[in-house]
């Protein structure tokens, strides 16, 4: 089952266990903003990692553009 999601606002249908991740990593860099650890390197490095897999998705057309659709993630970088 696909997902989609907005990055940039372009909206992309990926994988679900793409989303997943892409989830998860979105929730972690969320609780370390909330815990304002923007200056730490777990930040940096998740923000890298993430950055990495949506560029690498994109690439290998795992995330692919879709139609104006209803949304479940939404990221602006």
């Amino acid at each position: 089952m696909n997902k989609e999601i907005y990055i940039n606002d372009i909206p992309y249908v990926v994988e679900n266990a793409d989303f997943l991740t892409i989830e998860s990593m979105q929730i972690e860099m969320q609780n370390l903003a909330n815990d304002n650890l923007f200056d730490f390197d777990s930040y940096r490095i998740t923000r890298k990692l993430f950055s990495s897999f949506l560029r690498k998705g994109m690439q290998k057309k795992r995330l692919v553009k879709g139609n104006d659709m209803i949304c479940d993630f939404y990221y602006t970088s």
